[in-house]
């Protein structure tokens, strides 16, 4: 469904560990890139959390650019 929407490239992770090992190779590739990541969770909520989506997005930036 990905490809067929334009995306040059599209992974399905259901394993933390499997994601993790291929997110370098998947960060160089030319995009556009499509990654879904299965996420499972227990019945405990954790406390809401409210944060700043610019602020995370900044810092996640300078990470990146970094490497």
């Amino acid at each position: 469904m990905a490809r067929s929407a334009g995306f040059k490239e599209s992974f399905a992770f259901d394993n933390l560990e499997d994601f993790v090992s291929e997110l370098p190779t998947i960060l160089e590739m030319e995009g556009p890139v499509f990654v879904s990541l299965k996420v499972f969770h227990t019945d405990d909520m954790p406390p809401f959390y409210m944060g700043n989506t610019g602020a995370a997005m900044r810092r996640l930036s300078k990470a990146l650019r970094e490497g």
